[in-house]
């Protein structure tokens, strides 16, 4: 029969074993955490929502669990600055809660950070001002005419909730809401049509 100092020597061994003929494969939730950069509870959260595998040990009279890191399938950090989401939407030019609703609803995209990390990345915060830019036609109309009114406004604008808005940026990014022009090359600054908004809107 197996003592209690004998099982305890027999783990001990057994872990040397994942960790050196593995190459760490098999790790704590610390060590997770600190391999991507996140907060313990962070990477916590992660490995219990996606259902990673582990191994569970006897430490003693306590158990130790080791995840298997391989299955996590978690890419580190892209380089990059990270901004606060009030920064982030300033850079745009949108509202905080307008930004927040976009990158819930996935209008918003992220591709170059940890998905557990908070915060936007400049080359995600790049990519979606390029985005919406890139509406604009290379032969703009009249951007003189009143019969259009700048995106700023509708973005804005405190005569809708913040889910219209989205609905109207969703439009813009479909070209259901076709953009005409842009008055100053940023955001704020480009155009749509009054009377294709009022289809679309003017009886929200």
């Amino acid at each position: 029969m197996l003592t209690p100092n004998i099982l305890v020597e027999l783990t001990m061994k057994l872990m040397r074993q994942l960790r050196t003929g593995q190459s760490e494969r098999f790790i704590s939730k610390a060590a997770f955490a600190r391999r991507y950069g996140i907060d313990t509870r962070t990477a916590a959260r992660f490995l219990e929502d996606h259902g990673v595998p582990f191994r569970t040990f006897r430490w003693g009279k306590s158990e130790r669990k080791l995840i298997d890191s391989a299955a996590a399938r978690l890419s580190p950090t892209i380089p990059g600055k990270i901004y606060r989401v009030r920064q982030a939407a300033a850079m745009i030019g949108i509202p905080v809660g307008l930004l927040k609703s976009l990158k819930a609803s996935g209008d918003f995209q992220v591709h170059h950070q940890l998905r557990t990390k908070p915060g936007f990345h400049e080359l995600d915060i790049e990519a979606f001002i390029q985005k919406l830019k890139g509406l604009a036609p290379p032969n703009p109309a009249d951007l003189r005419s009143p019969n259009y009114g700048r995106f700023a406004i509708v973005a804005r604008g405190r005569y809708a909730s913040v889910e219209a808005k989205a609905k109207i940026v969703r439009a813009v990014l479909s070209r259901e809401l076709p953009v005409v022009g842009n008055v100053d090359g940023t955001v704020a600054g480009l155009l749509v049509s009054h009377e294709e908004f009022q289809r679309l809107f003017g009886t929200q």
